[in-house]
């Protein structure tokens, strides 16, 4: 009711038609599916600046040491641009599975229904 007020805000009485050939429930659940998706969009630009960012501060980096680590014990010399590079294919990964949830969202319930066995 919240999202038909704001609308009749904005476009006046042709809001009261929102709910035409659709229930409530299905109004909301598609809120939800674009707010999602919305969501995942930003912070696929976010993790995506990120990692560039951790790019471009390895090749800055590029011949800087600094102790590895293995079970919080010193281990053997990497360069720090790996070490950073590790972490911007973790956010590329994540920028993967963001992607694959907002291609998901994206998706209507009606197609969802027909793959179902």
């Amino acid at each position: 009711m919240n999202i038909e007020r704001l609308l009749h805000e904005r476009i006046g009485a042709v809001a009261g038609k929102l709910h035409t050939a659709r229930s409530r429930n299905d109004q909301v659940a598609l809120d939800m599916h674009l707010y999602v998706r919305q969501s995942c969009e930003g912070l696929v630009a976010l993790l995506d600046g990120l990692a560039d960012v951790f790019i471009g501060k390895a090749e800055e980096y590029i011949d800087a040491v600094m102790p590895g680590y293995t079970h919080l014990q010193r281990a053997q010399p990497v360069l720090f641009a790996h070490h950073l590079l590790a972490y911007a294919w973790m956010f590329r990964r994540d920028i993967r599975r963001l992607e694959s949830c907002i291609e998901s969202v994206s998706h209507s319930r009606e197609r969802q229904r027909e793959r179902s066995p």
